[in-house]
């Protein structure tokens, strides 16, 4: 989403405001000089209507417009995130992990997943990894690209690196990894591990034959068809 700059304001450029919080002029709030072509380059008139996505409320302090964000959620995003909760309740009474995932692209579901660590017997079968997979497989790609995942809980940073990996294009999550920290996960644990120096993380860790390892990327380097990703 591109952005539009108030004095002092990001403005998300679907939301931008066109007059005064009550519909007024908003006086000394002309918009910056690098304004997107929609915007007039002289002073907005009363009255004139905003775009839709998220909220923006206009106050007035001392000639200078403030601004208060109010997030107002897409219907389908709301739809497509119950659903993922409703992947995660499922995994529960089916003796998984509290996690759901769901996968859209262009505002259509593509593929689910729910925690399946317990079941399978995989600690890599978080909700995220079973939907990455199962949608990369009915695509026939290893990139998400234009896709939107929807997770019941912030992703831990095995599912956050895998998002980045398939090449997402958004990511939006329900509970926080603090909420999942609080009834026993470890998100937030690992997140804090990998802010710290490799010497003094929990899991003990060394390099090894760092030499002979570098051969296979020189191998990759020199192959001239090698598939990129």
């Amino acid at each position: 989403m591109s952005v539009v700059e108030w004095r002092g304001v990001n403005v998300p450029e679907s939301r931008t405001i066109r007059g005064g919080a009550d519909g007024r002029r908003v006086p000394g709030a002309e918009p910056a000089t690098a304004r997107p072509r929609s915007l007039p380059q002289e002073s907005l008139p009363p009255n004139t209507p905003v775009a839709s996505a998220p909220l923006l409320t206009a106050c007035l302090h001392a000639r200078r417009a403030t601004a208060i964000l109010v997030t107002v959620p897409d219907p389908n995003d709301q739809h497509l995130m119950r659903r993922a909760i409703e992947l995660a309740r499922a995994s529960v009474r089916a003796g998984g992990g509290p996690f759901g995932c769901v996968i859209a692209r262009d505002g259509r579901t593509i593929a689910e997943g729910h925690n399946r660590v317990t079941l399978a017997n995989d600690p890599t079968a978080h909700a995220e990894i079973v939907a990455i997979r199962a949608a990369c497989a009915k695509l026939g790609t290893f990139q998400l690209d234009r896709c939107t995942v929807y997770a019941s809980c912030e992703p831990c940073p095995m599912c956050l690196g895998a998002i980045y990996w398939a090449r997402a294009q958004r990511l939006v999550f329900a509970c926080t990894r603090t909420d999942a920290a609080s009834i026993g996960f470890d998100d937030d644990r690992i997140y804090r591990e990998l802010e710290r120096a490799t010497a003094a993380r929990e899991l003990q860790t060394e390099t090894l034959l760092r030499d002979e390892g570098l051969e296979a990327f020189r191998d990759w380097s020199s192959t001239p068809d090698r598939r990129e990703y």
